[in-house]
Protein backbone atom coordinates (compact mmCIF):
# COMPACT_ATOMS: atom_id res chain seq x y z
CA UNK A 1 0.00 0.00 0.00
CA UNK A 2 1.18 3.28 -0.53
CA UNK A 3 2.62 5.58 2.89
CA UNK A 4 1.09 8.44 4.51
CA UNK A 5 0.26 11.39 2.05
CA UNK A 6 2.47 14.57 2.52
CA UNK A 7 2.09 17.13 5.41
CA UNK A 8 -0.82 19.04 3.85
CA UNK A 9 -2.79 15.84 3.84
CA UNK A 10 -1.55 14.67 6.73
CA UNK A 11 -2.76 17.40 8.62
CA UNK A 12 -6.46 17.18 6.54
CA UNK A 13 -6.44 13.44 8.26
CA UNK A 14 -6.62 15.06 11.75
CA UNK A 15 -8.96 17.36 11.23
CA UNK A 16 -11.83 16.13 9.13
CA UNK A 17 -12.87 13.68 12.10
CA UNK A 18 -13.86 13.28 15.10
CA UNK A 19 -12.10 10.06 15.87
CA UNK A 20 -9.69 7.75 14.13
CA UNK A 21 -12.17 4.57 14.69
CA UNK A 22 -13.31 2.77 11.61
CA UNK A 23 -16.37 4.61 10.26
CA UNK A 24 -16.25 7.92 12.09
CA UNK A 25 -16.93 11.32 10.72
CA UNK A 26 -17.07 14.70 12.31
CA UNK A 27 -19.61 15.03 14.45
CA UNK A 28 -19.14 18.43 16.06
CA UNK A 29 -22.68 19.72 15.06
CA UNK A 30 -23.89 16.62 17.63
CA UNK A 31 -24.10 13.77 14.62
CA UNK A 32 -23.77 10.35 15.47
CA UNK A 33 -21.91 7.75 13.49
CA UNK A 34 -22.88 4.12 13.36
CA UNK A 35 -19.17 1.82 14.34
CA UNK A 36 -19.05 -1.30 12.31
CA UNK A 37 -19.97 -4.65 13.84
CA UNK A 38 -20.81 -8.41 12.44
CA UNK A 39 -22.74 -10.44 14.76
CA UNK A 40 -25.47 -9.83 17.23
CA UNK A 41 -25.33 -9.50 20.40
CA UNK A 42 -27.46 -9.65 23.57
CA UNK A 43 -27.39 -6.14 25.22
CA UNK A 44 -26.34 -6.13 28.95
CA UNK A 45 -23.94 -8.65 28.27
CA UNK A 46 -20.93 -7.74 30.81
CA UNK A 47 -17.51 -6.37 29.68
CA UNK A 48 -15.74 -9.19 31.84
CA UNK A 49 -12.10 -10.99 30.13
CA UNK A 50 -14.01 -13.51 28.44
CA UNK A 51 -17.31 -12.09 27.11
CA UNK A 52 -17.03 -8.85 25.53
CA UNK A 53 -19.69 -8.47 23.23
CA UNK A 54 -19.47 -7.91 19.44
CA UNK A 55 -20.24 -4.01 19.24
CA UNK A 56 -22.72 -2.60 16.98
CA UNK A 57 -22.59 0.94 18.29
CA UNK A 58 -22.97 4.64 18.41
CA UNK A 59 -20.23 7.90 18.49
CA UNK A 60 -21.50 10.31 20.91
CA UNK A 61 -20.02 13.79 21.34
CA UNK A 62 -20.12 15.27 25.38
CA UNK A 63 -22.58 18.32 24.05
CA UNK A 64 -24.73 15.72 22.82
CA UNK A 65 -24.15 13.40 26.16
CA UNK A 66 -25.30 15.71 28.05
CA UNK A 67 -28.13 16.89 26.38
CA UNK A 68 -32.00 15.68 26.30
CA UNK A 69 -30.94 14.36 22.78
CA UNK A 70 -29.33 11.06 24.25
CA UNK A 71 -33.02 10.59 25.08
CA UNK A 72 -33.73 9.82 21.72
CA UNK A 73 -30.79 8.18 20.90
CA UNK A 74 -31.41 5.70 23.82
CA UNK A 75 -35.13 4.93 22.06
CA UNK A 76 -33.07 4.75 18.77
CA UNK A 77 -30.93 1.93 20.35
CA UNK A 78 -33.57 0.34 21.56
CA UNK A 79 -35.56 -0.26 18.51
CA UNK A 80 -32.14 -1.25 16.57
CA UNK A 81 -29.46 -4.17 16.50
CA UNK A 82 -27.52 -1.45 18.32
CA UNK A 83 -25.88 -2.02 21.31
CA UNK A 84 -23.28 0.42 22.00
CA UNK A 85 -22.59 3.93 22.48
CA UNK A 86 -19.06 5.26 22.34
CA UNK A 87 -18.65 8.20 24.33
CA UNK A 88 -16.19 11.52 24.23
CA UNK A 89 -14.67 11.46 27.92
CA UNK A 90 -11.44 13.41 26.79
CA UNK A 91 -11.42 15.23 23.47
CA UNK A 92 -9.64 16.22 20.82
CA UNK A 93 -9.29 19.70 23.02
CA UNK A 94 -8.27 17.82 25.71
CA UNK A 95 -11.37 18.34 27.84
CA UNK A 96 -12.73 16.14 30.37
CA UNK A 97 -16.83 16.10 29.37
CA UNK A 98 -17.38 16.30 32.77
CA UNK A 99 -16.24 17.38 36.44
CA UNK A 100 -14.17 14.52 36.49
CA UNK A 101 -13.09 14.12 40.29
CA UNK A 102 -9.31 13.09 39.95
CA UNK A 103 -6.20 15.52 41.45
CA UNK A 104 -4.99 15.99 37.74
CA UNK A 105 -8.33 17.17 36.47
CA UNK A 106 -9.67 19.40 39.48
CA UNK A 107 -5.62 21.15 39.09
CA UNK A 108 -5.52 21.90 35.60
CA UNK A 109 -9.46 22.53 35.73
CA UNK A 110 -10.28 20.78 32.41
CA UNK A 111 -13.26 19.05 33.05
CA UNK A 112 -16.18 20.67 31.64
CA UNK A 113 -19.84 20.38 32.65
CA UNK A 114 -21.32 19.08 29.30
CA UNK A 115 -22.33 15.91 31.18
CA UNK A 116 -24.02 17.29 34.19
CA UNK A 117 -24.53 14.01 35.88
CA UNK A 118 -22.40 11.69 34.95
CA UNK A 119 -23.64 8.82 37.39
CA UNK A 120 -27.62 9.30 36.08
CA UNK A 121 -26.17 9.10 33.00
CA UNK A 122 -24.40 5.62 33.26
CA UNK A 123 -27.55 4.40 34.84
CA UNK A 124 -29.37 5.16 32.58
CA UNK A 125 -27.71 3.49 29.96
CA UNK A 126 -27.15 0.47 31.99
CA UNK A 127 -30.91 0.29 32.67
CA UNK A 128 -31.14 0.25 28.71
CA UNK A 129 -28.54 -2.46 28.46
CA UNK A 130 -26.21 -0.36 26.95
CA UNK A 131 -22.31 -1.15 26.46
CA UNK A 132 -20.86 1.91 27.03
CA UNK A 133 -17.06 2.82 25.47
CA UNK A 134 -15.01 5.69 26.87
CA UNK A 135 -13.05 7.60 23.91
CA UNK A 136 -10.17 9.04 25.43
CA UNK A 137 -7.80 11.11 23.06
CA UNK A 138 -4.40 10.27 24.41
CA UNK A 139 -1.62 12.43 22.66
CA UNK A 140 -3.25 15.46 20.99
CA UNK A 141 -3.99 17.30 24.29
CA UNK A 142 -3.70 21.17 24.16
CA UNK A 143 -4.73 21.72 27.82
CA UNK A 144 -1.83 19.55 29.03
CA UNK A 145 0.61 20.57 26.78
CA UNK A 146 -0.83 24.42 28.12
CA UNK A 147 -0.48 23.32 31.93
CA UNK A 148 2.04 20.82 32.00
CA UNK A 149 4.56 22.93 29.15
CA UNK A 150 7.42 20.51 29.86
CA UNK A 151 5.24 17.55 28.81
CA UNK A 152 4.51 19.11 25.50
CA UNK A 153 6.10 18.28 21.95
CA UNK A 154 8.48 20.57 21.26
CA UNK A 155 9.83 22.03 17.81
CA UNK A 156 13.73 23.20 17.43
CA UNK A 157 12.20 27.35 18.29
CA UNK A 158 10.44 25.60 21.82
CA UNK A 159 7.23 26.11 19.96
CA UNK A 160 4.60 23.39 20.45
CA UNK A 161 3.81 21.06 17.72
CA UNK A 162 0.64 21.50 16.53
CA UNK A 163 -2.06 20.22 14.25
CA UNK A 164 -3.43 21.97 11.53
CA UNK A 165 -6.57 23.47 13.92
CA UNK A 166 -3.33 24.81 15.94
CA UNK A 167 -4.32 21.57 18.69
CA UNK A 168 -0.88 21.16 20.47
CA UNK A 169 0.24 17.61 21.31
CA UNK A 170 1.76 16.49 24.27
CA UNK A 171 5.46 14.04 23.76
CA UNK A 172 4.38 10.45 24.12
CA UNK A 173 7.87 9.42 25.55
CA UNK A 174 6.74 10.78 28.60
CA UNK A 175 5.41 8.22 31.38
CA UNK A 176 3.80 11.20 33.22
CA UNK A 177 1.18 11.63 30.28
CA UNK A 178 0.79 7.75 30.46
CA UNK A 179 0.10 7.80 34.16
CA UNK A 180 -2.24 10.90 33.33
CA UNK A 181 -4.15 9.65 30.67
CA UNK A 182 -4.63 5.85 32.77
CA UNK A 183 -5.70 7.96 35.90
CA UNK A 184 -8.60 9.20 33.46
CA UNK A 185 -9.50 5.79 32.09
CA UNK A 186 -9.29 4.28 35.45
CA UNK A 187 -11.98 6.82 36.65
CA UNK A 188 -13.96 6.31 33.92
CA UNK A 189 -14.02 3.04 34.49
CA UNK A 190 -14.92 3.35 38.15
CA UNK A 191 -17.80 6.04 36.97
CA UNK A 192 -19.55 3.01 35.15
CA UNK A 193 -18.09 2.94 31.58
CA UNK A 194 -17.86 -0.96 30.29
CA UNK A 195 -14.62 -0.12 28.13
CA UNK A 196 -11.91 2.25 27.31
CA UNK A 197 -10.87 3.24 24.03
CA UNK A 198 -8.04 5.22 23.10
CA UNK A 199 -7.96 7.27 20.15
CA UNK A 200 -4.61 9.65 18.89
CA UNK A 201 -2.79 6.72 20.89
CA UNK A 202 0.25 7.95 18.12
CA UNK A 203 3.06 10.50 17.48
CA UNK A 204 1.81 13.31 14.74
CA UNK A 205 2.73 12.96 11.26
CA UNK A 206 3.76 16.06 9.71
CA UNK A 207 6.66 18.74 8.81
CA UNK A 208 6.66 19.85 12.55
CA UNK A 209 6.39 16.34 14.46
CA UNK A 210 9.35 15.66 12.13
CA UNK A 211 11.34 18.45 13.36
CA UNK A 212 10.56 17.88 17.00
CA UNK A 213 12.28 16.70 20.27
CA UNK A 214 11.66 13.68 21.66
CA UNK A 215 14.14 13.58 24.76
CA UNK A 216 15.17 10.07 23.70
CA UNK A 217 17.52 7.62 21.58
CA UNK A 218 14.76 7.08 19.14
CA UNK A 219 16.68 4.24 17.21
CA UNK A 220 17.52 2.62 20.87
CA UNK A 221 13.69 3.27 21.54
CA UNK A 222 11.42 3.39 18.13
CA UNK A 223 8.00 5.18 18.32
CA UNK A 224 6.21 1.89 17.86
CA UNK A 225 7.44 0.71 21.18
CA UNK A 226 6.73 3.68 23.16
CA UNK A 227 3.46 3.54 22.01
CA UNK A 228 2.76 -0.76 22.82
CA UNK A 229 4.61 0.16 26.05
CA UNK A 230 2.44 3.30 27.02
CA UNK A 231 -0.88 0.57 25.92
CA UNK A 232 0.69 -2.20 27.91
CA UNK A 233 0.62 0.44 31.09
CA UNK A 234 -3.11 1.55 30.80
CA UNK A 235 -3.73 -2.27 29.94
CA UNK A 236 -2.16 -3.73 33.05
CA UNK A 237 -4.62 -1.14 35.78
CA UNK A 238 -7.47 -1.75 33.69
CA UNK A 239 -7.09 -5.59 33.11
CA UNK A 240 -7.16 -6.12 36.79
CA UNK A 241 -10.82 -4.27 37.04
CA UNK A 242 -12.14 -6.12 33.89
CA UNK A 243 -11.94 -3.31 31.61
CA UNK A 244 -11.41 -4.35 28.22
CA UNK A 245 -8.63 -1.48 26.70
CA UNK A 246 -9.15 -0.74 22.82
CA UNK A 247 -7.18 1.61 20.22
CA UNK A 248 -7.92 3.40 17.20
CA UNK A 249 -5.18 3.35 14.50
CA UNK A 250 -4.68 4.04 10.51
CA UNK A 251 -5.47 1.83 8.57
CA UNK A 252 -2.50 2.73 6.21
CA UNK A 253 -0.07 0.68 8.73
CA UNK A 254 -1.56 -1.95 7.95
CA UNK A 255 0.51 -2.32 4.55
CA UNK A 256 3.45 0.69 5.22
CA UNK A 257 6.79 -0.07 7.12
CA UNK A 258 6.84 3.79 6.51
CA UNK A 259 3.85 4.49 8.46
CA UNK A 260 4.45 2.11 11.22
CA UNK A 261 7.63 4.09 11.81
CA UNK A 262 5.51 7.63 11.82
CA UNK A 263 2.98 7.02 13.53
CA UNK A 264 4.59 4.40 15.81
CA UNK A 265 1.59 1.91 15.32
CA UNK A 266 2.83 -1.58 14.73
CA UNK A 267 -0.76 -3.98 14.32
CA UNK A 268 1.35 -7.11 15.85
CA UNK A 269 2.28 -5.21 18.53
CA UNK A 270 -0.88 -3.74 19.20
CA UNK A 271 -3.06 -6.62 19.06
CA UNK A 272 -1.05 -8.47 21.65
CA UNK A 273 -1.55 -5.87 24.11
CA UNK A 274 -5.47 -4.63 23.57
CA UNK A 275 -8.37 -6.33 22.64
CA UNK A 276 -9.35 -4.97 19.65
CA UNK A 277 -7.79 -2.31 17.08
CA UNK A 278 -10.16 -0.17 15.43
CA UNK A 279 -8.69 0.99 11.86
CA UNK A 280 -9.77 4.80 10.74
CA UNK A 281 -10.70 4.25 6.70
Amino acid sequence: EESLPDAERDEETDTGSGSEASGSTETGSGSDTELSGDTETQRGESAGKDDRPAVHGIYVTGPVAGSERMNDLITLVDATQLNTMVIDVKNDDGEITWKMETDSVTEMGNGVAYIRDIGALMRALKEHGIYTIARIVCFKDPCLAQHRPELALMKPDQTPVVDANGLAWVNPYRTEVWEYLTDIALQAAQDGFDEIQFDYVRFPIGEEADQADYGVDMESYPKQQAITDFLNFAAEKLDDRGIPVTADVFGTIIGSETDVERVGQDYIQLGETVRALCPMV
